[in-house]
């Protein structure tokens, strides 16, 4: 599928516009840069596209401007070559329409997305900031169609990771160390519970005997208990009962002394109240009612007294509306219509004698020509023409058939002789199959062509490396010898920066301290220190020579010194501090000076060192032609470039070897066909060669159903020809006895209408004429008809107005209406008049009503009455009110009466009132309630005792049921020893699974190495390019259950994992992961537009340079658009891609 248009109509900020992306031109990238400032629609049309593919979203952010009823989206696509104008509409079903309006089929855009969803296709090949890390998380995760093809290293080998994964998890069940709850762990707990079980059920007899004793004992004494408690609670009720039914006896007394002073008032219906206040609201109401009717009575009596009835036009309603139905309008009509008709008879008859000049006829045609004869006439006309235009088509036709055939015996066949082939010749294609030599060849080829590439950049990698291709074969240098090397050169060098460091540092403290030490003895302290030693010594010699001469002259001089040199003796005390600090510098100089001599030897010895090896290292460079500024460093480096670039030579010869077999297989099989074919131009391939051979085989083939079809139609022209001349024969005759029908049935006709090609012109006209005369005879009849209807509504509405004794001054439409009127108003004064005689009877019914209800009333209020004739008088509907009342409250006094000696008697359990007095007569509340309380405390003993009875009992019970006396110890010793068996079986099965996981892990990690899936490859391609280099390689390594992905990064050899990279270089590998995906949907058929929305911000130049050009690869194969909003961008993408890239400005 190709984007060749979109249409944004109505949709965000967009409205008719239209991003037109053109046909796509073979041989030329099809890649297209949308750019466009911010806010300029790049977002809004990336959206849109996939709008267009997937529908609107029920709540879509782009309705901003265009309501969701308006918003639609269009595009021409290109599926499977052919341009379809689709539609989207929001619409919750039904939203995909032709440029038409009709609905469109979505199967169409399914097909052409292989079934692909929005999340899938958005993850994939649509991509913008969130999609690329989203969406290549996901792959990363082994999710989706491209996870799936990037792990296919692992073909069935996910599946198998899940199956060890549940197998560990199966083995975990059973044990795992540290783990407290496995089936390894149950099964020792439930062996210890047996264990004790058994412990405690299998005891003496003498024991048993005793728990039996134990358990009679306990049940005596809970049954005791269990008495001694029921009879407190007995006694605690028949105390409660008393003591509730004292008051009760209270009440009952004055209910007694209340009924004593009550009037006898007779026990009535309970429904009398509420029928007594029913019969006042309806007396009140009726009363009202009757009122109200006779006020209305007189009101309608007075209106219908004032109305006068028109007697004479009413008795002549009859007639006047059945005159003014039909025949008015008759008459209207008529009256409208007469002068209309005439004019139109007299055109018709204008008509008529038009016609019958036409036809040259002197009398009408009715009088000529019967329509039976006309009609026949006319089929006998219309078949003679049918049957001579069939006479000359067949005619015709028969001419095109000899021709035909004189056309087909003149042709040139093949002589049957030239179609001999031999079948050695498709023998030998067969045998030869040249198409799979040729594949072969190709194939071999381009895989020695790739292994070339391979190589060259291999030998790229080696760079600076000066040696040749040939010397690769015998070149040796390990992977250990490398690191060696490397690691002695770097650590002499290492060694070497130290020595000369330190002796820098050395050199540097021995000038410091020499500085402050010289510092310090051009100082005061110095000058005296200096000056005190000279006279001292000086005092010391002069006391020697006084002793020796013991003269005042020697005594004086001995003084002058011995003052000296204690005048110079205090000021050097004065100085103490800072000659105490000149012999500490002293002393540091001169350890300064022994360490910096240590260091130089150091020095000396490490530059000794590194020489050396330096010197070893040159000679290794000249033997692997590297150059002797190379950095023995980078040898493990170099090394493995090596490595890959002899893998890649011997790869190479491989290659060539395979291709050179398969240029002589293409040779041997070039020079059998040529001799087959009696070819002498050895310049023909094996493919010309073998298209020549299939052309002479088809020719030959060809020429034979030549053949066969020529001699085939001379057969078929000979019996076509003798069928078109019967035709002809036949069709000759009809026409000679349609001629003779004819001649014979218009015999009797004018002269002007007997003519057998003429007539089917005539026909037509024949007919209009005696339509006319038709219509002139109706019309005439319709005339005549209105004229007799106009003049009887006249004669009619003149007799009822003299009847009725209306004035006959106006026409007699005019009439006929003020007679209608006057007719309306007499029936609206009846019907009034009728109405308000009904009105008033319903009335008088009404009255009669009200009076019966209040009859009634009185009746009934009598019958209430009676019962209360002795005890209150009543006269009223009040007075029945309160009678019923004072009965009410007299008849309650006396059920309470009755409810309170049932319910005391109930409560205390005897026969009667008489006993119930009887038994509460000497009671009083206050001792009742004492021994209540008094019982309450013994029954709480009782309670307590009773439940220790029963947990005694039940103890007994549980102790004697667990020895049980049966064979329950030989049971749980059998259920022991199952237990034993079952968890052995478990062990072994669970040995055998792990042991199953190591082998099965063992075999991936095999299986990992020796396979890498093709989109891995790519991936790792496109991620090289991308990172000018940086990370080499790709590998998958399993995690568990999952796929986990490694990049070898080139400047230490390292392998990291995605989490590790950087931001930019992550968003690499998801564009790498994208675009090799996209390689291999366009391998498989399905080829769909990559669409990308500013991925590349945090690409520098360089990685943005290499991710245009991987772009324009992909849209060789399909289409590819990226939206973005950098100027920079663009003149990159004019920088990689030339011309052909095409660039639209939003």
């Amino acid at each position: 599928m190709r984007l060749r248009r979109l249409d944004l109509t109505r949709f965000g900020r967009f409205t008719d516009f239209s991003l037109d992306f053109g046909a796509r031109q073979e041989g030329k990238p099809d890649l297209h840069i949308i750019f466009g400032p911010n806010e300029a629609g790049k977002t809004t049309s990336f959206e849109a596209y996939l709008d267009l593919l997937f529908g609107i979203p029920a709540r879509s952010k782009y309705n901003f401007l265009h309501d969701y009823e308006n918003m639609r989206v269009g595009a021409a696509l290109e599926i499977e070559g052919t341009v379809t104008e689709l539609i989207r509409i929001k619409r919750n079903k039904n939203d995909l329409i032709t440029a038409s309006g009709d609905f469109a089929n979505p199967a169409v855009l399914l097909h052409a997305l292989d079934g692909i969803d929005r999340d899938q296709y958005r993850a994939m090949f649509s991509l913008d900031d969130e999609t690329i890390e989203a969406g290549g998380d996901d792959i990363l995760a082994s999710h989706g169609n491209l996870g799936e093809l990037l792990f296919s290293a692992a073909a069935g080998l996910s599946d198998l990771g899940s199956v060890l994964e549940t197998a560990r998890t199966e083995a975990d069940l059973f044990h795992k160390k540290r783990k407290r709850k496995t089936e390894l762990a149950d099964a020792k707990n439930a062996l210890k519970g047996l264990h004790d079980q058994i412990r405690e059920l299998d005891v003496p007899a003498s024991r048993f005997r005793k728990l039996k004793e134990d358990r009679d004992a306990a049940q005596k004494l809970m049954e005791t208990a269990k008495a001694a408690r029921e009879g407190l609670l007995q006694e605690k009720q028949r105390l409660e009962a008393m003591t509730e039914c004292i008051p009760l006896m209270r009440s009952l007394q004055d209910h007694e002394d209340a009924l004593a002073n009550t009037v006898a008032y007779p026990s009535l219906p309970e429904t009398w109240v509420a029928e007594a206040q029913d019969l006042k609201l309806k007396h009140v109401s009726a009363e009202t009612e009757l009122r109200q009717i006779n006020l209305r009575l007189i009101a309608e009596q007075e209106k219908r007294d004032g109305l006068e009835i028109d007697e004479e036009i009413t008795g002549a309603a009859e007639r006047l509306m059945l005159l003014l139905d039909v025949p008015k309008s008759r008459a209207q009509t008529a009256e409208e219509d007469l002068p209309k008709r005439d004019a139109e008879r007299t055109g018709l008859a204008q008509e008529i004698a038009d016609l019958a000049a036409e036809l040259k006829l002197d009398r009408e045609i009715d009088r000529v020509m019967s329509e039976v004869l006309l009609s026949q006439l006319e089929d006998i006309s219309g078949t003679y023409s049918e049957l001579h235009a069939r006479l000359a088509t067949a005619k015709t036709e028969e001419a095109d058939a000899q021709e035909n055939l004189e056309s087909l015996t003149n042709e040139d066949a093949p002589e049957p002789e030239a179609l001999s082939i031999t079948e050695d010749l498709e023998k030998m294609l067969a045998d030869i199959a040249p198409d799979h030599l040729i594949s072969n060849q190709a194939t071999a080829e381009r895989a020695l062509s790739s292994a070339e590439t391979t190589l060259h950049a291999a030998l790229a990698k080696l760079a600076p490396w000066r040696g040749k291709v040939s010397d690769l074969v015998e070149l040796s240098f390990t992977d250990l010898e490398a690191k060696r090397a490397a690691e002695r050169y770097a650590d002499l060098l290492s060694k070497f920066d130290k020595a000369k460091t330190a002796k820098e540092d050395a050199e540097v403290e021995h000038d410091q301290r020499l500085v402050r030490l010289q510092t310090l003895e051009s100082c005061d302290a110095a000058i005296v220190a200096d000056d005190a030693q000279r006279a001292r010594a000086e005092r010391d010699n002069l006391w020697t020579k006084h002793r020796a001469n013991l003269t005042e002259g020697s005594a004086i001089s001995f003084e002058t010194a011995m003052t000296k040199d204690d005048v110079l003796q205090d000021a050097r005390l004065a100085f103490a501090e800072k000659l105490a600090r000149l012999k500490e510098l002293e002393v540091d100089v001169a350890a300064a000076n022994k360490a910096l001599e240590t260091r130089t030897r150091q020095f000396e010895a490490a530059d000794a060192a590194l020489t050396a090896e330096t010197q070893a290292t040159a000679s290794l460079l000249v033997r692997l032609h590297l150059p002797g500024d190379f950095d023995p460093r980078d040898l493990p480096a170099w090394q493995s470039c090596l490595a890959m670039a002899q893998q890649a030579l011997l790869d190479r010869d491989g290659k060539k070897t395979a291709a050179d077999h398969a240029q002589q297989a293409v040779k041997n099989a070039e020079t059998q066909l040529q001799n087959a074919l009696g070819v002498t131009d050895k310049a023909l391939g094996l493919r010309d060669l073998s298209k020549q051979a299939r052309a002479t085989v088809t020719q030959v083939t060809k020429a034979q159903a030549q053949l066969a079809a020529h001699q085939q139609a001379v057969k078929n022209a000979q019996k076509d020809l003798q069928r078109r001349k019967e035709d002809v024969v036949k069709l000759s005759k009809a026409v000679s006895e349609i001629q003779a029908s004819w001649d014979r049935e218009v015999g009797e006709l004018p002269p002007a209408l007997q003519n057998l090609e003429q007539f089917r012109w005539q026909v037509s006209t024949l007919r209009r004429l005696a339509q006319k005369i038709a219509d002139k005879r109706q019309l005439e009849r319709r005339i005549q008809a209105m004229e007799n209807d106009h003049q009887r509504f006249v004669e009619e509405i003149e007799k009822i107005a003299e009847a009725v004794g209306e004035a006959k001054d106006a026409k007699p439409l005019v009439l006929a209406e003020r007679l209608k009127r006057r007719l309306d108003h007499a029936e609206t004064t009846r019907a009034l008049y009728e109405d308000l005689t009904s009105k008033i009877e319903d009335a008088k019914k009404s009255a009669r009503d009200v009076q019966v209800v209040l009859q009634a009333i009185t009746e009934r209020l009598a019958q209430m009455a009676k019962p209360f004739e002795e005890v209150h008088a009543v006269e009223t509907l009040d007075d029945l009110s309160t009678a019923l009342k004072n009965a009410s409250e007299a008849n309650q006094i006396k059920e309470e009466t009755v409810a309170l000696r049932h319910r005391i008697v109930a409560r205390l359990g005897v026969e009667d009132m008489c006993e119930a007095r009887s038994l509460l007569a000497d009671q009083s509340l206050l001792d009742l309630e004492a021994r209540r309380e008094g019982i309450e405390v013994d029954l709480q003993n009782a309670e307590a005792d009773y439940a220790q009875k029963v947990g005694d009992l039940r103890a007994a019970k549980d102790v004697l049921e667990k020895v049980g006396g049966d064979n329950a110890p030989a049971q749980l010793e059998e259920k022991r020893q199952t237990l034993l068996i079952d968890l052995e079986d478990r062990a072994k099965t669970v040995l055998r699974l792990r042991l199953g996981i190591l082998a099965a892990q063992q075999a991936l990690s095999i299986y990992r190495d020796e396979h890498r899936s093709k989109m891995l490859a790519d991936t790792e391609a496109a991620f090289r390019t991308l990172t000018a280099g940086a990370y080499s390689e790709l590998q998958t390594q399993s995690d568990g259950q999952h796929e986990v992905l490694l990049a070898l990064r080139t400047r230490d050899g390292r392998s990291v994992t995605v989490d590790e990279m950087s931001k930019g270089t992550r968003f690499q590998l998801y564009l790498a992961l994208r675009l090799a995906g996209y390689r291999q949907y366009s391998a498989s058929g399905t080829t769909l537009p990559f669409v990308a929305d500013d991925i590349m911000e945090t690409f520098d130049n360089t990685r943005t340079k290499a991710a245009l050009g991987l772009l324009k690869e992909i849209s060789m194969q399909g289409q590819a658009l990226y939206f973005t909003h950098h100027e920079h961008v663009v003149d990159l993408a004019k920088n990689v891609c030339g011309d052909t890239a095409t660039i639209h400005t939003l």
